[in-house]
């Protein structure tokens, strides 16, 4: 029901808020410029791409592109996932890499008895976003994953090397609200969902709603 996700959604958003508040108030000395900068982006690709090789994206079961500008996995067969990401220099894109794997992962994971009923790639949105989040954030940004992955990851792109484990470590966790969802942070996140929310009940409730979005571009007030 509705009223029971905008209550719980309330809760949320409130508890989110609290908390963005207190990190927004601390000094905790993150350099966020070490995320913004660009690559080499043939070799981020590819260092991207053998990480969700080798957290289980097997390609021949489906493959990469670099050709869009949001990443999104496409889904053809119980077999064949095949993920797209943006082409770009950024340590951003191994994240989008790991996510859309994720989600690669889920929908060609099903056995033979899923694949036959024709249940394969997922009967649940939110199962679906929750794997790809689990590889994106809950593997992807730990600790342990860079403890191992960042020595590589130093030789691979030379800039890195005078910089620490710690500095890298928080440079990736930093959280700050942004428009783009994609690129949100873990606890920001969940309230580009919840304005999601907001928004379609506003446009099942009202025309007046949804037409006055519908005459929102970029750079009009």
């Amino acid at each position: 029901k509705s009223a029971d996700v905008s209550r719980e959604f309330d809760v949320l958003k409130r508890g989110i808020g609290e908390i963005l508040d207190k990190i927004t108030k601390a000094d905790l000395g993150v350099n966020e410029e070490i995320f913004l900068r660009e690559e080499d982006p043939d070799e981020m690709s590819a260092f991207g791409r053998r990480l969700a090789a080798e957290a289980g994206y097997d390609q021949r079961k489906g493959g990469f592109n670099d050709k869009v500008i949001h990443g999104f996995t496409s889904f053809l067969g119980p077999q064949d996932a095949r993920v797209s990401t943006q082409r770009g220099g950024s340590p951003h894109l191994i994240f989008t890499c790991l996510h859309e794997a994720g989600h690669a992962m889920f929908s060609s994971g099903g056995n033979d008895q899923v694949n036959a009923a024709n249940m394969w790639g997922g009967i649940e949105g939110s199962f679906h976003e929750a794997n790809a989040r689990f590889y994106e954030n809950i593997v992807g940004r730990s600790r342990e994953y860079w403890e191992f992955y960042y020595p590589q990851f130093q030789k691979a792109f030379p800039f890195f090397k005078d910089i620490k484990m710690d500095e890298f470590y928080r440079a990736m966790n930093t959280v700050r609200p942004s428009l783009r969802r994609i690129g949100a942070d873990e606890v920001t996140y969940s309230l580009h969902v919840i304005l999601r929310y907001v928004f379609s009940i506003s446009c099942a409730y009202s025309s007046s709603v949804y037409s006055s979005f519908r005459k929102v571009r970029p750079g009009s007030t």
